[in-house]
């Protein structure tokens, strides 16, 4: 059963993170290359998060 998440169970933090990952996929789908299924290459969106907690960690 599909999850809904809300953005008011979101901390502030996570709020940031859902952004910027939001924006970097975008980013990242927009390239119609065709070199990659990037619509549904999720090991990328998974990079991108980890790119972001260590972001967050760092500060």
């Amino acid at each position: 059963m599909p999850s809904i998440i809300k953005e008011s169970s979101l901390t502030e933090i996570g709020k940031h993170i859902f952004v910027e990952l939001l924006f970097k996929w975008f980013a990242y789908t927009d390239n119609e290359s065709g070199k990659i299924d990037r619509k549904n290459n999720i090991k990328m969106l998974e990079k991108y998060y980890n790119q972001l907690l260590q972001k967050i960690d760092r500060k």
